[in-house]
């Protein structure tokens, strides 16, 4: 369930198996976990700590072609944003990308959600969205480094958000000469407001979930049949403020069940 396709993906496949035949965007989840080093090699734990995997075992219905899971719903995809281009699709290299991040923004700014309290807290998650709060080659660490690990983002982050002109145009330009999770995605906002970077798939009404024992949130598609919990998989995706398990610290506490999902 790693990345998304810029095609539709093999129907013959269910929606939450991986199409290896076709071109994936670069995964949210950069890291998987290393049974050798354990979870510090995570980058993100959005169901929680290892102990959120005895929760999360997997069943499959009456037909093998349905994976059932448990979670949480956390909330449903309201506004959308234009697809970032991809460096490497001819149909969105031809377009410019600065006038997409600036309808982004222009969406980020004018929400009028109480999530961010202030101008700069709206500044600084768009920004940490738009980057997946991972750190930029070239820009926080040296180019060429070597292999370096993803890392978060630090509360003092330099250039996040940017306080001039110049420093913006330092980051646009550090981003533009990285394949960054952003290209071939776009900027979305829930209905409550959190900003999140999604398959350039996703529609408004579709649900953004946390699955027990995965490593960043789900963007799922109720399908069409009376089961309220039937859903197809679109792809995961990064959502600013809960992918530390804020979104199911009932369910890890054992104050919940969460919610059921069978993907088809």
């Amino acid at each position: 369930m790693t990345g998304e396709y810029y095609k539709p993906s093999n129907p013959r496949l269910p929606s939450w198996v991986p199409d290896f035949g076709s071109r994936s965007t670069r995964p949210v989840s950069s890291f998987l976990p290393n049974q050798d080093v354990g979870e510090s090699q995570r980058v993100f734990m959005t169901a929680g700590p290892d102990r959120s995997r005895s929760l999360s075992a997997i069943q499959f219905g009456d037909d093998p072609r349905t994976l059932i899971l448990r979670g949480r719903v956390f909330d449903v995809v309201n506004q959308r944003g234009e697809v970032y281009p991809s460096p490497d699709d001819i149909n969105f290299a031809s377009r410019a990308s600065k006038p997409i991040l600036d309808q982004w923004k222009t969406m980020a700014m004018n929400t009028q959600s109480g999530t961010y309290h202030s101008l700069h807290a709206k500044e600084d998650a768009f920004w940490r969205t738009t980057l997946i709060d991972l750190q930029v080659e070239g820009l926080h660490f040296e180019e060429n480094a070597g292999w370096i690990p993803a890392q978060r983002l630090p509360v003092d982050a330099k250039y996040i958000p940017p306080k001039t002109t110049k420093e913006e145009g330092h980051l646009l330009q550090a981003m533009e000469q990285r394949q960054l999770c952003l290209n071939g995605r776009r900027f979305c906002i829930t209905k409550k407001g959190h900003f999140c970077l999604l398959p350039l798939t996703a529609s408004e009404k579709d649900v953004i979930c946390v699955l027990l024992g995965g490593e960043v949130p789900y963007v799922l598609r109720r399908t069409d049949d009376q089961s309220q919990d039937s859903y197809t998989m679109v792809g995961e995706c990064y959502v600013h403020g809960i992918m530390d398990g804020e979104a199911i610290v009932d369910i890890l506490e054992g104050k919940d069940k969460g919610d059921v999902f069978r993907l088809r």
